[in-house]
């Protein structure tokens, strides 16, 4: 997950008067003037974080003590060995050869714990592939994966796009979550979008424009119908996680999909007391939601909306088959199995479920969402409690 212990202010002046702005600024510069004055906030998004210069293609570390966020997998390797439990589960029940597909791979930790796991279950896919758009991410998977499992290093495929007529499981593990998003606001005229620009000073702000793009102005009104939303209310929605779910279930002729990130149920997301929204941006450990702040240097995040996913997913003739907290899915995972540990090495894993397992810390409010297409059979993971009514 990421997660950061520190909440506290940041010199946000630092952008104010930048007379050597980097190369993503000037990148964003030339957008907004090329869209005559504003530019979505999506764009922005994706410039920010995936341009050739954006925070994702950086070498700056991003994941760990050095970079800006931990996550799961580099927290500890009881997530990825209860991921390959409920992988293992899959692969037996498909018949024939199947796969797996991992979207986003961050630092390459998880798919080599999760082979190094089905590997001692004597059920390893016949390919491991591994999506990734960020070639220094892409080069720090390959450089761990051939160090540490050698053996396995020819199973894996790194692809640029969806493989053809999948059939396995595809794992995004704190992905859906960097997807850009656009923001809306609910004013006296209608559903606003809100947008960046460059304010008299010619530092990055925020505009609210009219008209939006009609898909925004009504998936906007179909959330304010919904949910109540007052006046001045602001949120997101991500047209790119509908997007990826329908090219998975065009590619996909067996199988299942499983997504991990941090998010709510619809009526969560939308709630009344979340009126500003759940954008969340990450810098050396500190969290914050100013997205302006040295744009390709920090993260940048939203909540993922399950409610929208699910629905995307079903349009697209995919079936939600399970949704559970993470501690749930874990548990459901036999994550507490007997490990035949010393006292001390108890200890450590004890602390590990704690931390993995905690309502406080990652437990509660990272979810667990699995897509299906042709398999009709129950997952493990969700066992203790599959929350599919809440949807």
């Amino acid at each position: 997950m990421r997660m950061s212990g520190k909440i506290f202010p940041i010199n946000f002046s630092i952008l104010k008067n930048n007379s050597n702005p980097s190369k993503v600024q000037q990148a964003l510069i030339e957008a907004i003037a090329h869209k005559g004055g504003a530019i979505s906030f999506a764009q922005f998004m994706e410039i920010a974080l995936y341009s050739e210069e954006g925070y994702y293609n950086t070498e700056r570390p991003k994941i760990g003590k050095e970079g800006d966020y931990i996550t799961a997998p580099e927290l500890s390797p009881l997530f990825a060995e209860c991921m390959a439990r409920q992988c293992c589960e899959i692969l037996h029940r498909l018949p024939g050869e199947a796969a797996l597909l991992e979207i986003g791979g961050g630092l390459g930790t998880l798919a080599r714990d999760i082979l190094k796991t089905l590997e001692s279950l004597h059920t390893l896919p016949t390919v491991y592939y591994l999506l990734e758009t960020s070639k220094n991410l892409k080069k720090c998977q390959q450089q761990l994966i051939q160090s540490s499992l050698p053996s396995l290093f020819e199973r894996c495929v790194w692809v640029d796009s969806l493989p053809l007529d999948f059939k396995g499981i595809v794992i995004a593990n704190e992905w859906l979550d960097a997807l850009p998003v656009h923001r809306f606001r609910i004013t006296e005229k209608g559903i606003a979008s809100c947008c960046v620009t460059r304010d008299a000073l010619h530092s990055l702000a925020w505009i609210e424009t009219a008209p939006i793009p009609e898909e925004i102005k009504i998936l906007g009104e179909k959330l304010q119908n919904t949910y109540h939303l007052p006046l001045g209310y602001t949120s997101e929605i991500n047209l790119s996680s509908r997007d990826w779910v329908n090219a998975l279930a065009k590619t996909m002729k067996q199988g299942v999909i499983l997504f991990i990130d941090y998010g709510y149920p619809g009526h969560e997301y939308y709630h009344g007391e979340r009126r500003e929204g759940t954008l969340t941006c990450f810098y050396q450990h500190c969290c914050h939601s100013n997205p302006f702040f040295l744009p390709g240097m920090q993260d940048i995040t939203a909540h993922v909306d399950f409610t929208f996913l699910s629905e995307c997913a079903v349009k697209a003739g995919l079936e939600a088959s399970g949704f559970t907290t993470q501690a749930l899915f874990l548990l459901g995972c036999e994550i507490a199995a007997e490990r035949g540990l010393s006292k001390t090495q108890h200890s450590l894993f004890t602390q590990q479920v704690e931390r993995l397992t905690h309502p406080s810390e990652m437990g509660e409010i990272y979810k667990v969402l699995a897509l299906a297409k042709n398999y009709p059979h129950p997952l493990i993971g969700f066992s203790f409690r599959d929350m599919r009514h809440k949807l």
